[in-house]
């Protein structure tokens, strides 16, 4: 039988950061599913450079995510400018995931505080570099292997499958049982709900 929890999310997804904790407590205490990853993608087709309402948007959503959340994020975005669409980072992530054959948890947290507690440009190529080599892997590498066409498709595929599960709301938590997935929780959990999310479903006669 086989089971596992898909977490869609995304590296430059605020909420996402938020609820990293959680994520990762449900990871360390629920050990008898495996957890993965799919990439819901933010503004994918996005060309320009996040402007000034932009900006204030983020900061104010950001300013949210960690009065909620109690997760660290910094009072403003990167103030350098900067195309808010995280295509390449998708792209980084899944070359990784080939690489390792594991889901890019490590890679992904680095991402995610770069972006939000130290507000540094992680769609930069010497930021995204440091991101890279942080978790062991060769930037050139990896850069190189996530302009494949192959790569690119699992990317499409992966956003448009998150959409399909009913992932209006990034983070969700998924449900995939031989072959079929469901949709879990969509939007910010704490920890102790998380949890008993997770469990009460695996629990189900169903599954």
């Amino acid at each position: 039988m086989s089971t596992k929890i898909v977490i869609a999310t995304d590296p430059m997804c605020s909420w996402c950061w938020g609820m990293a904790p959680s994520i990762d407590a449900a990871r360390s205490q629920i050990d008898s599913v495996p957890f993965d990853l799919v990439f819901g993608g933010i503004n994918l087709h996005s060309t320009q450079p996040l402007g000034r309402y932009g900006r204030m948007r983020l900061a104010r959503l950001w300013a949210e995510v960690a009065e909620v959340t109690q997760q660290s994020l910094a009072a403003a975005p990167p103030a350098e400018a900067f195309v808010y669409n995280s295509a390449r980072l998708c792209r980084v992530l899944e070359a990784v995931r080939e690489l390792d054959d594991a889901p890019p948890f490590e890679l992904l947290r680095g991402m995610q505080k770069t972006f939000f507690a130290d507000a540094r440009n992680v769609t930069a190529e010497g930021v995204l570099a440091e991101c890279i080599t942080d978790v062991g892997h060769d930037a050139d590498r990896v850069m190189a292997l996530a302009l494949d066409r192959a790569i690119g498709e699992r990317v499409a595929a992966g956003a448009q499958a998150a959409r399909s599960y009913g992932t209006h709301a990034l983070p969700s938590v998924l449900l995939e049982h031989e072959g079929q997935t469901r949709l879990l929780a969509g939007g910010y959990l704490d920890p102790p709900t998380m949890m008993s999310t997770i469990r009460t479903a695996i629990a189900d006669d169903d599954y």
